[in-house]
């Protein structure tokens, strides 16, 4: 530290040398004109007047008085230290005061050394109260106090016992300057170290404190500037010292500074601005959410933290303003403060946005001077509170109507296992079960006796913690009832099952529901048979089954005959009442061990568990699958199969008709015909059309040649669909002559199919599929236009006309669009209608009485020729040809061939040719292939033939020769 210094008496820089110039310095003084002469140092210590003097010893005298007010509240964590404080910097002044009085150098060199028990204390102790002060002190550990003692302590005894040696004082002088007298030092190199130590805890505690008052600066305004001046002031003094810069020369302003602090701090404490539970306290108050207030007795503010600035709206601390008026737009708080002087109550308060809940609390609090009683108020937010006491009471409530109201039974139960409380739910369940009530009652005893060992045993583990859910049946006056329940145990504060909660509720209308909707998907409504859904996993279980045990298993595919025809006469309703009485007599014609679902007393039971060995069921419509599970030998298969056809011999009596029904049944037996379900329903179904065709009534097994004809059919059938898409077909003309002069009076147009794939495929082959599959209608449009087009093309050539023969399948004429269908394509082609004769089959005019009917009269209308094909061949009577307007009667080939070996051949063609003459109709023999049966036919008086002796169907391109040959004629 850099001082002003005068140089010993003698110049000597020498510490030996101090004690010879101290008592020079006192003779020398003593001889000086108005000093009083001194005594030795150990007699008595002399003073002389100096106004220099009397300003550290009043601030010493003011920061005493503050240190024992400050030690009066030791209580609080800041009063010990901030009195140590204020001890240490007083002595520091007045022994500095007395330095400056004492009139011999001795004393003032004794009065210089206890300064320093003021000095070494000052800075450490100032960065205690700050840290006290700001909430710090647990930085001060033991150890830490102790390390930062040991520098101060070490500085003192240098300075209190060797003064001389140079560490601490290197060179003392007098300093007089006028009236005033004091010491001049040069420090050692070890006071340096100590000035930079006091200087760090003095910043510390400067920033420590400003960061503090920085945060409260509204409520602790007055504290902040009296602390902080006191503070500064000694501090910048003492920087000046120690740089070297001389504001009054000679003079060290250090201890005059320490004066504003005793006259700043002396003021504050006259005030009770500088209270240490407040000053501690402020970082508290100002951070907590709660509003605090202060407000003496008359009705003044003395402290407020900014909470309750927020809340109470207040744009600022106003001491000075009454507190009561500053709240005029809170009436309810001010009418409160008014009446009340201590209390708990709850208000209101309105903003300017939001509304608020606040609780208040008043307190009393007696003021600093203990004179009128202040009060505490507190304002703590409780909206949130409130809010979430109302949403748990509408929450209580709305629970309260949910256990009231909900159809589940919520009933507690003891640890005994009886019922103690429960929702009206669970008194309507007790109804059920023939009780009032179920209180008192032993949950086991209302369990079915079958279920009782089991949740008995779910009872048990849900008194040891476990929660459980079952299903059980229970007892009671009604028939027994199936619920859906469960036991949630309830644990204590230990841990431990203090009771159980149980759910409970009532299945038994939905398990009924279930069963009901289950047989709706597994069984047919009409009969009760299983129905295809559940033939189909019945069937793949039996297939296991058998395969695991390996055995053998049969299925009969079931379709009645003529069905449609019941349906179609006698009406749906009754066609249902035949299938009901079908399915009955199957029932009863497969043996009793056979049926599946038979139980004990012989009635069905729908059981998907139960492992029999054979199934009835109803796949749609009129057919009928039945499988036999467990046969020794194919024949067992048979012989179940005619005890079906037997059953059906007698008629089906409903209402007043009788209806005769007859089945075709296929058989496959596993493995040899199949070995997956879908497999042997496929070839079964084969089998029971081979059955049909072998005149129905019957059953056949199935064969692999089956098998082959059906894959044939299924093939032919996608390669139709190919060849009407890719124009594939053709249509060949075969001449239809005169049966006496055999010149050209027709053609018939005749479909011809070659498949890439197929090769030819005979119409006898592929119509039949055509029909069966829909396909004939676009086919038979096809060939109409096509004769008719190929018609016209050749009138406008400039031959002949002629009659143009095109067969009409039965199936279109069922077709509503038939007449409109043949006009556009008339219209199409300018084909003349006269030209044009459609030949239909015996089939046709049988199938659909009166829709054939009118479908041929409006062909007849339209000038359009009719002939009937094949006849003989069906059932046709002279009734039905009267009804019709035909032009020609065709003979089918299969009496022709013959006409010449066969005399009852010759006998009905020429009945048929006399027949059709008698109604005025012309007849057409078909087959014609030798000179012989020409010549028959000529004598019988035939009008018409066709055939191989002639020509074959032949393609346009050749059938012009023909028209050539006619021409040139």
């Amino acid at each position: 530290m850099a001082v002003v210094a005068l140089q010993c008496p003698r110049g000597s820089t020498d510490t030996r040398d101090w004690p010879i110039a101290i008592r020079g310095l006192a003779r020398r003084q003593a001889k000086t004109p108005g000093c009083t002469r001194g005594t030795a140092l150990d007699t008595f210590i002399q003073f002389h007047w100096s106004g220099y003097g009397v300003p550290p010893l009043v601030t010493g005298v003011v920061l005493a008085a503050m240190a024992v007010y400050s030690w009066r509240h030791r209580a609080t964590s800041i009063g010990a230290p901030f009195a140590i404080l204020l001890s240490a910097i007083s002595i520091w002044v007045v022994a500095y005061g007395l330095e400056i009085l004492a009139a011999d150098p001795g004393p003032m060199i004794v009065f210089a050394k206890i300064q320093y028990l003021g000095i070494v204390l000052t800075a450490p102790m100032a960065l205690v109260v700050a840290l006290f002060a700001t909430g710090r002190s647990h930085w001060l550990t033991p150890g830490r106090l102790a390390a930062g003692a040991l520098l101060p302590l070490a500085t003192f005894l240098l300075a209190a016992t060797n003064e001389l040696h140079g560490l601490i004082w290197a060179q003392v002088a007098l300093n007089a300057n006028g009236p005033f007298r004091a010491l001049s030092i040069i420090h050692g190199p070890a006071y340096f170290g100590f000035v930079v130590y006091s200087n760090l805890c003095i910043a510390l505690a400067t920033i420590l404190l400003l960061v503090k008052y920085a945060r409260a600066w509204h409520s602790y305004r007055s504290e902040a500037i009296l602390v902080l001046t006191g503070f500064a002031a000694p501090w910048v003094a003492n920087m000046l010292y120690v740089l070297g810069i001389e504001l009054v020369p000679n003079l060290d302003l250090t201890p005059f500074a320490l004066a504003v602090t005793g006259i700043t701090w002396g003021a504050g404490l006259k005030h009770g601005l500088l209270d240490v539970v407040r000053v501690a306290r402020s970082g508290v108050v100002d951070g907590m959410s709660d509003g605090i207030a202060v407000i003496d007795a008359r009705g003044r503010l003395i402290d407020v933290n900014a909470a309750a600035l927020r809340i109470l709206e207040l744009t600022a601390f106003k001491p000075e303003e009454p507190f009561i008026e500053a709240l005029a737009h809170h009436p309810q708080l001010v009418y409160l403060l008014s009446r009340q002087v201590s209390g708990r109550s709850e208000i209101t308060l309105q903003g300017e946005k939001t509304e608020a809940t606040y609780e208040l609390e008043l307190s009393p609090l007696a003021d600093y001077e203990e004179e009128a009683a202040s009060r505490v108020l507190v304002l703590r937010d409780v909206t949130e509170r409130e809010r979430a006491s109302a949403a748990l009471v509408q929450s209580e409530i709305r629970h309260r109507m949910l256990f009231e109201s909900v159809p589940i039974c919520i009933a507690e139960l003891d640890l005994a296992g009886r019922f103690v409380t429960m929702n009206p739910a669970g008194l309507r369940i007790a109804q059920m079960l023939g009780l009032e009530d179920l209180v008192g009652h032993s949950y086991l005893s209302l369990v079915a006796v079958s279920d009782r060992q089991r949740i008995g045993a779910l009872l048990g583990r849900a008194l040891a913690g476990e929660a459980c859910e079952f299903e059980v049946s229970s007892i009671g006056d009604e028939a027994a009832r199936e619920f859906a329940a469960s036991f949630i145990p309830v644990l204590g504060d230990d841990g431990t099952v203090i009771r159980l909660i149980s759910h409970c509720q009532d299945l038994t209308e939905r398990k009924r529901a279930e069963e009901r909707i289950r047989s709706l998907a597994f069984y047919d409504a009409l009969t009760g048979l299983p129905n295809r859904q559940r033939f189909q996993t019945q069937l793949q279980r039996m297939l296991q089954s058998a395969q695991h045990g390996g055995r053998l298993l049969a299925l009969l595919f079931i379709d009645l005959d003529g069905f449609k025809r019941i349906n179609d006469s006698l009406g749906h309703s009754t066609g249902d009442r035949v299938l009901c009485e079908v399915a009955a007599r199957f029932e009863q014609s497969i043996r009793f061990t056979d049926f599946i679902g038979r139980g004990s007393d012989g009635q069905r039971s729908h059981s998907e568990d139960a492992e029999l060995p054979t199934e009835l069921s109803r796949l749609g419509g009129d057919e009928f699958t039945v499988v036999l599970s467990d046969i020794s030998h194919p024949l067992d298969a048979s012989r179940v199969a005619r005890r079906i056809l037997g059953a059906l011999k007698e008629p089906v009596g409903i209402d007043q008709h009788e209806v005769f029904i007859s089945a075709s049944i296929g058989i496959v037996i596993y493995p040899e015909d199949g070995d997956c379900a879908e497999t042997l329903l496929q070839n079964a179904d084969a089998a029971m059309y081979d059955a049909k065709k072998r005149g129905r009534n019957n059953y056949q097994f199935y064969t692999k040649s089956m098998n082959a004809a059906g894959l044939r059919k299924l093939r032919i059938e996608n390669r139709l669909r190919r060849a009407l898409e890719s124009d594939a077909f053709s249509v060949y003309y075969q001449p239809v002559r005169d049966c006496h002069d055999t010149r050209l009076i027709g053609a018939e147009a005749l479909l011809r199919w070659r498949d890439p794939q197929l090769g030819q495929v005979s119409p006898e082959e592929f119509i039949p599929i055509a029909e069966e599959s829909g396909l004939i209608a676009p086919i038979g449009v096809w060939v109409l236009r096509t004769a008719c087009a190929q018609g016209e093309a050749w009138r406008r050539q400039g031959y002949r006309a002629f009659r143009m023969a095109v067969n009409l399948s039965a199936h279109q004429i069922r077709y509503a669009t038939l007449i409109e269908t043949v006009e556009q394509i008339l219209s199409d082609t300018g084909f003349s209608p006269g030209q044009l004769e459609l030949e239909i089959t015996e089939s046709a005019i049988m199938d659909d009485g009166d829709s054939s009917t009118s479908t041929i009269n409006r062909l007849s209308e339209l000038g359009i020729g009719l002939a009937l094909d094949d006849f003989g061949t069906g059932f046709s009577s002279l009734s039905h040809l009267r009804r019709f307007p035909l032009d020609h009667v065709k003979i089918d080939r299969s009496f022709v061939g013959d006409i010449t070996e066969s005399a009852d051949d010759r006998s009905l063609t020429a009945a048929i040719i006399a027949m059709a003459h008698g109604l005025r109709l012309a007849v057409v023999a078909e087959g014609v292939e030798t000179r012989a049966q020409l010549e028959i036919l000529r004598e019988q008086g035939c009008d018409e033939v066709q055939g191989y002796l002639f020509s074959p169907a032949v393609p346009a391109s050749e059938f012009v020769r023909f028209l050539e040959r006619e021409k040139s004629e």
